[in-house]
């Protein structure tokens, strides 16, 4: 996780249209409420276009810094999520891009789909993309964007996904599983980002005992 066009390092077309949206946005106070209260808001973007993105947010206690040190690490990333049967990194370009495997069984509606992906952490943008290499989908592809909020001490992540299977199954279906799934994939991120780096104070998770 719409027109997903890789080139060098950027985006273009819709992709980047959207991407330059989601950064220019603010969060209104309800919706930081909800978020800082450790809710995940999914919704679509992009109506009335047969591919649309599925977007989620999450709050996360910890700056932006420990958030991408942790999503840099694919492998261990994923390391908790039943969902996520493999992932190996198969190829690495430095000094930024990543190709990387995975195995995910998204739903007992689904089978598992095995696929690789080119990812690039963008750093100086705090901006993860990627998109589908070879493997099962017609289209995958998206962004992971972090924003920092509180004066750079937390985080929210903004996770956007287009994802097209193919004839099989109608993209209503696939949307639905996505937006449906989503949320515990957020919370286990944010698992993963708070255990793998300590703090003084974490809301909504506490710390573990000194």
């Amino acid at each position: 996780m719409t027109l997903f066009v890789m080139v060098g390092s950027g985006l273009m077309g819709q992709a980047a249209d959207f991407l330059r949206t989601v950064e220019k946005k603010e969060l209104t106070p309800a919706e930081l409420a909800r978020l800082k209260k450790g809710e995940v808001l999914v919704l679509e973007e992009a109506k009335g276009q047969r591919m649309r993105y599925v977007m989620a947010k999450v709050w996360i206690d910890r700056s932006p810094d420990r958030v991408w040190k942790t999503l840099s690490n694919q492998e261990a990333l994923f390391k908790g999520d039943s969902r996520m049967k493999r992932v190996k990194v198969v190829k690495t370009i430095p000094p930024r891009t990543q190709h990387i495997a995975y195995t995910l069984s998204v739903s007992r509606l689904f089978p598992a789909f095995d696929y690789t992906t080119r990812v690039d952490f963008l750093k100086p943008s705090w901006l993860i993309q990627f998109v589908r290499m070879s493997g099962s989908f017609k289209s995958f592809k998206g962004f992971a964007k972090l924003k920092p909020i509180e004066g750079g001490q937390q985080t929210v992540m903004v996770y956007a996904l287009q994802l097209d299977s193919g004839p099989l199954l109608p993209q209503f279906l696939v949307r639905t599983v996505l937006k449906s799934s989503l949320p515990d994939l957020m919370r286990e991120v944010r698992h993963q980002v708070h255990s793998q780096n300590p703090c003084i104070q974490a809301i909504p998770e506490p710390c573990p005992a000194k």
